[in-house]
């Protein structure tokens, strides 16, 4: 179970609510240690660890826990 992924539509879903917000997506997943190109695609893949790093950073960043995808 260590190849779990997730589909880049939900971290999509994330950058979505961080970008709405002002939030400075791509510097921030690098800063994290995510990258922003494997996350873009509309078929990726994203590895669990990188996935449940960009939930984390966007609940920080926005202090909501829907992150403003309302």
């Amino acid at each position: 179970m260590k190849n779990l992924t997730f589909s880049s539509h939900y971290a999509r879903a994330i950058l979505y609510g961080l970008e709405k917000s002002g939030g400075r997506a791509d510097e921030l997943l690098v800063a994290h240690g995510i990258d922003p190109a494997m996350i873009r695609p509309p078929k990726a893949r994203v590895p669990t660890d990188q996935f449940i790093r960009l939930f984390r950073l966007a609940w920080r960043e926005l202090v909501d826990k829907f992150m403003d995808i309302k």
